[in-house]
């Protein structure tokens, strides 16, 4: 008999998951920024990839420690009580519409070029 597959995430997974996303709105989509400043930009790459896996590994000492559902609010929470989750989450939010905008900036410009300037 063999065992069921597991449809969890793994760490590798997870950690390639959060570099996606933090790299996402602002490296990704503006390459002709880093360009302009020449190799130096693959400093940024480099820091943003250590920050990415600093933060997959503290989510994921987290979710070794606590098994309370809800992500990062959900682990707040269990830290710090509900004004933790709160604020995890109240901030989570600022950062999405902060990168909403960089997203939206970013398409705009390249419809810009694209279009010509209709």
């Amino acid at each position: 008999m063999s065992k069921p597959k597991s449809n969890k995430m793994g760490v590798v997974q997870l950690t390639i998951l959060t570099m996606v996303n933090m790299m996402g709105s602002g490296i990704i989509m503006l390459p002709t920024k880093l360009s302009e400043v020449g190799t130096i930009s693959i400093i940024s790459w480099l820091v943003t990839a250590v920050g990415s896996m600093a933060l997959a590994w503290a989510f994921a000492k987290c979710g070794m420690f606590s098994r309370k559902s809800g992500g990062m609010g959900g682990y707040a929470e269990y830290a710090f009580g509900k004004s933790g989750n709160f604020m995890a989450n109240y901030t989570y939010g600022v950062s999405l519409l902060i990168a909403n905008v960089a997203i939206a900036i970013s398409a705009v410009g390249y419809g810009t070029e694209l279009f010509g300037g209709l």
